[in-house]
């Protein structure tokens, strides 16, 4: 069973801002988030790199119940 997460109330707040918010709860793939931002997967990826750039979000990988797997991004944890 899927659960689609509520989206937050940031329609005016920047792409970064809004992707941050919802990796507040745990990771997402792109099209997770692309889905909940009713956004494309191309600008979310570019915005997530930029991100991850700035030391705000971390990729992580894990395996989807199949042979392949997906990529995840989460939120970097402050040291």
């Amino acid at each position: 069973m899927r659960v689609k997460q509520a989206k937050p109330d940031l329609q005016s707040a920047s792409l970064p801002l809004q992707i941050l918010a919802l990796l507040k709860p745990g990771a997402l793939t792109v099209a997770d988030v692309a889905e909940s931002l009713d956004g494309n997967e191309s600008s979310i990826r570019s915005a997530l790199n930029r991100l991850e750039d700035r030391g705000k979000v971390v990729r992580l990988i894990s395996s989807d119940g199949g042979s392949g797997k997906k990529t995840q991004w989460g939120l970097r944890v402050a040291n």
